[in-house]
């Protein structure tokens, strides 16, 4: 047993003593330079840009979908970076008004998603702005942020950390649905941002070193019987 005992330890030393830990840092914040990240660098893993959107396009090209209410606004006010942002409007009773974002994850983990958000006119009780995301279509929305009986204010950030159904996802979805009772409801959004690390692979030599580890522990147990 005490020969079991050491090899262990000595494995142990060997792979997680002597083989450098997978480091998180530096980190570049969602915004920064996209080709910055991917794992490189001697095991740093740069945190960068999935996929961004400020309004500045004019459109809402870089979106999978969205309803006629939901508008390009330029001005200063209306955006919280830059002149332009995404507005949306009432009445948009009965139904929904819904802006969609399906776009995978892949090869990318420690999803964070943020963005801005503004009341422009005071929503009521009635009234409901509600961020969701899913892993997949065939999954309920889970709820992210709401707003409701709000007045109107300055730009406030949002940020989460997504759980780990979203890491490395081929069907991640986002989506901003609005219920709103009047045409003097009015929400702004700004500076959408996923951003993300590489996914980790083991190094080879991490490998070798825990199956030369393994494979000592087995010997030792057939030597011992």
């Amino acid at each position: 047993m005490k020969r079991i005992g050491a090899v262990f330890l000595v494995a142990r030393i060997i792979v997680f003593g002597l083989t450098p830990a997978a480091y998180a840092g530096p980190v570049v914040t969602a915004g920064g330079d996209p080709d910055s990240g991917g794992g490189g660098g001697g095991g740093i893993n740069l945190r960068h840009t999935i996929w961004a959107d400020g309004g500045e396009s004019d459109n809402f090209d870089a979106w999978t979908s969205h309803d006629s209410k939901w508008t390009i606004v330029t001005s200063n006010s209306a955006a919280h970076d830059g002149l332009r942002g995404a507005d949306i409007t009432g009445d948009t009773m009965p139904d929904s008004v819904v802006l969609l974002l399906q776009l995978p994850t892949l090869g990318q983990e420690n999803i964070e998603l943020e963005y801005w958000w503004k009341v422009r006119s005071g929503l009521e009780d009635t009234d409901q702005v509600v961020s969701e995301w899913r892993p997949n279509a065939n999954t309920n929305w889970i709820v992210l942020d709401t707003h409701s009986n709000q007045p109107a204010g300055d730009w406030v950030r949002f940020a989460t950390n997504l759980p780990t159904e979203a890491n490395d996802n081929p069907n991640f979805e986002f989506r901003i649905v609005a219920d709103l009772g009047s045409t003097g409801d009015r929400m702004a959004f700004d500076s959408f941002a996923l951003s993300g690390n590489a996914v980790q692979v083991p190094e080879p030599a991490t490998l070798a070193l825990l199956g030369l580890g393994l494979g000592g522990i087995t010997l030792v147990r057939r030597r011992s019987r």
